[in-house]
C-alpha cells in the first residue's frame, strides 16, 4: 500500500512537471517582438519551440533554470525546469 501511494504521489509530480505552457510575449529591449518560454525538464524543447513561435529566426536573449524538490516519506527528487526569452527577427 505505502509503494502504491508513493508512484501516485510521484505520477502527480512528474505530470505537473510536464505540462505545456503558451508563450507569454513581450516587447523586446530592441523593440522586436519577444516571448517567454517554459521549457519544461530540458532546454532543448525551447529550441523545438522557438523557430515554430517566430516563424523562423530568433535570438535568445536569456535561459534560466530552478531546481524543484519533491520530498515524499521514502526518498526525495530533485527536478529542474527551465525557461527562456526569445526574441523574433
Amino acid at each position: 500500500m505505502k509503494y502504491i501511494l508513493v508512484i501516485m504521489g510521484l505520477s502527480l509530480f512528474f505530470s505537473g512537471c510536464s505540462r505545456t505552457i503558451e508563450p507569454i510575449p513581450f516587447t523586446s529591449p530592441e523593440g522586436k517582438q519577444g516571448y517567454s518560454l517554459y521549457c519544461g525538464k530540458t532546454v532543448v524543447n525551447c529550441y523545438k519551440i522557438a523557430p515554430k513561435i517566430c516563424k523562423g529566426e530568433y535570438k535568445v536573449l536569456d535561459t534560466t533554470s530552478q531546481m524543484q524538490t519533491l520530498k515524499t516519506q521514502y526518498s526525495v527528487l530533485n527536478v529542474t525546469t527551465y525557461n527562456m526569452s526569445i526574441e523574433c527577427k
